[in-house]
């Protein structure tokens, strides 16, 4: 990996250049010009594999590459400065830090909401409040949780319901349990998926009966069907009764009445089964774009090689939906298709104005 040189000489006062100090995911970046070129290094790096001064990103305005967090190349298709401190590499977003300048307070809001690590609650005005869920992990789940039942009074008595999950790759079911009595309004099909039993992978099952982070009944649901893998090995396991389960509820709750879900292409795994529940609600539309298509094979185990070098990560069971309805790399398609000419830091604002005017 190629490194810069003479990294402190950076800009102090020129604050339309893109030459200066920015941020990305756990990275602090240097950018300076060399020739017709920009070139990208690192300062800081919470990535071990990262070293400073080594070459992250070189591009100009056609195009260029920048080096994953494996370090793998990626090639970069398009340029583009949002604003006075946001630049995006592809699908690779930076803030600047340093040279200080001002920005916008649309832009800064909408890429604090796009950017965040921690879900959140707000109120947008009198008729909309807003929930930001970036991950569903189920170490989030607590605070999910938490939001949901100390703002539980608002969200009853307030008319329209944002859900952010842009960026949300997927975790635990369990994180999104809370969200489902106020999407409700007639009853919920799930369709279940078929696990291989395999020594290996039923582990992960044991792993989970084990997972602290699970409250005790579910570690008790993970034991059970840990004992009911094992005694079919080699064989794909239904670990439910049925095929398809219904959940119904005793009522539908007047408010929210309109719920907009904004999605886009990084959304998968858990995160798409959530929408496939929320979409068979009648209060419900997703905005943005659609999503990433990684739901069909799912239940991903990781498991380390020999050496420690290398994660192999794979899916453990397979949707009884296909092949009549594949999600995998087809993804699920928003109700409402939000185009390349509104910014994403403008999206909130957007799907906000369609569900006032739905009124």
């Amino acid at each position: 990996m190629r490194r810069e040189k003479n990294h402190a000489a950076l800009p102090k006062n020129n604050n339309d250049s893109l030459e200066g100090v920015w941020v990305l995911n756990g990275y602090k970046i240097g950018i300076k010009k060399r020739s017709s070129d920009y070139v990208g290094f690192i300062l800081e790096s919470e990535n071990k594999a990262w070293e400073t001064n080594e070459i992250k990103t070189v591009f100009n305005d056609k195009g260029g590459i920048y080096y994953a967090g494996s370090k793998a190349v990626q090639k970069i298709a398009s340029i583009k400065r949002i604003g006075n401190t946001y630049l995006k590499l592809g699908e690779v977003m930076l803030q600047k830090v340093y040279p200080i300048v001002k920005e916008e307070e649309v832009v800064k809001k909408g890429y604090e909401q796009l950017n965040a690590k921690k879900a959140f609650f707000e109120r947008l005005n009198e008729n909309t409040v807003y929930l930001r869920i970036p991950f569903f992990e189920i170490s989030e789940k607590p605070l999910i949780d938490s939001l949901i039942a100390k703002n539980r009074d608002i969200m009853l008595s307030t008319e329209n319901l944002i859900i952010d999950v842009r960026n949300n790759p997927g975790g635990s079911d369990a994180s999104y349990e809370q969200l489902i009595p106020f999407l409700y309004t007639n009853p919920i099909r799930t369709v279940g998926a078929a696990f291989l039993s395999t020594k290996l992978n039923n582990q992960r099952m044991l792993d989970l009966s084990k997972n602290t982070e699970f409250d005790e009944e579910s570690r008790k649901t993970f034991r059970k069907y840990y004992d009911i893998l094992n005694q079919s090995p080699g064989e794909f396991v239904n670990l439910s009764e049925e095929k398809v389960n219904i959940e119904k509820m005793d009522s539908v709750l007047p408010y929210p009445k309109n719920i907009g879900i904004i999605i886009h292409q990084e959304n998968g795994s858990t995160t798409e089964q959530f929408l496939l529940l929320a979409k068979q609600s009648k209060k419900v539309k997703l905005f943005g774009k659609t999503t990433r298509g990684m739901l069909d094979i799912s239940n991903v185990n990781i498991i380390n090689s020999p050496c420690n070098d290398f994660e192999l990560y794979y899916g453990l069971s397979k949707s009884f939906r296909i092949p009549d309805f594949a999600v995998d790399d087809i993804g699920l398609q928003p109700d409402y298709f939000i185009d390349s000419t509104i910014p994403e830091y403008a999206w909130v604002d957007h799907v906000n104005k369609i569900l006032h005017a739905e009124k």
